[in-house]
């Protein structure tokens, strides 16, 4: 089941948010990308993982949750894979998976982001939420499909140019920049 989200953003024009956590973890933090594990450092999904998973926050693929949205009608915004970052560098899209849909139908050997992708196009009614420290990553998806929303977050005036570059070439309806935590001045 998708799990009921308190992120702000996500419950706008009277929907409810939900987070879709097929894959956790992250390796951003271990690398510097996100401030690294220094005083300034601060990742919201990491202290999280401190709190609830005894620190662990390894990047974790659950399959057992992929086709969670297909149980879920009511008309949601859904943010994918929040407690983790779905186009780290670890990330294999193509990483092979299998699905049985509740319809019966089957994908046996089938990369990730097809069958994501597949998800998001079988549930109009929601609205996903992409959002990567890795912009560099998102081309490798192709195109998204129109109910997905793709973004990158930026800290810093770097991850903002860096941001604005990777999402100008990404086939996406809407494309985003979340700025948090906002650690020095952006120009823009």
């Amino acid at each position: 089941m998708l799990s009921p989200s308190n992120i702000e953003y996500l419950a706008t024009d009277g929907r409810k948010g939900y987070n879709w956590s097929f894959y956790t973890g992250c390796e951003h933090w271990r690398s510097g990308v996100c401030g690294g594990g220094g005083k300034d450092f601060y990742c919201w999904a990491k202290r999280r993982a401190d709190r609830f998973n005894k620190g662990d926050f390894t990047p974790t693929f659950h399959p057992e949750k992929l086709l969670d949205p297909l149980r879920h009608k009511k008309p949601s915004k859904i943010a994918v894979c929040f407690t983790g970052d779905l186009f780290g560098d670890w990330v294999d899209p193509k990483t092979l998976v299998s699905v049985t849909y509740p319809d019966g139908q089957r994908f046996l050997n089938c990369c990730l982001y097809l069958v994501v992708k597949d998800i998001i196009q079988r549930c109009p009614q929601h609205t996903f939420l992409f959002l990567t420290k890795a912009p560099w990553n998102l081309a490798k998806w192709g195109r998204f499909p129109d109910n997905a929303w793709v973004g990158a977050s930026a800290t810093n005036q770097k991850t903002h140019n860096e941001a604005i570059a990777c999402l100008s070439g990404i086939q996406a309806s809407i494309k985003f920049i979340s700025y948090e935590p906002l650690l020095s001045e952006i120009k823009l």
